[in-house]
């Protein structure tokens, strides 16, 4: 079975925009909370809340779509390279 790239590149890309856009939201509903989080699920030392602006999330929104789109078109080009067929 090979992997239909494209779509996997755009499906994997649109998820990680909405996990970023959720996470967008939670810093600006609840940025004390948002701190804690990061403390104490990545292990990051944050002293503030973290601000954000629209030029800043379209930035990170443009950043993980295309990043995650072109690491799963990387990942379905390679699985189908090595796939046996």
């Amino acid at each position: 079975m090979k992997l239909e790239a494209r779509s996997l590149a755009l499906a994997s890309g649109t998820v990680a925009a909405t996990l970023f856009a959720l996470c967008s939201l939670f810093v600006v509903l609840a940025p004390e909370a948002a701190v804690w989080a990061t403390r104490e699920l990545f292990h990051v030392a944050v002293a503030s809340p973290p601000t954000l602006t629209g030029v800043g999330f379209v930035a990170g929104l443009v950043f993980w779509f295309v990043g995650a789109a072109a690491s799963a078109a990387a990942l379905a080009g390679l699985y189908n390279r090595w796939v046996k067929q």
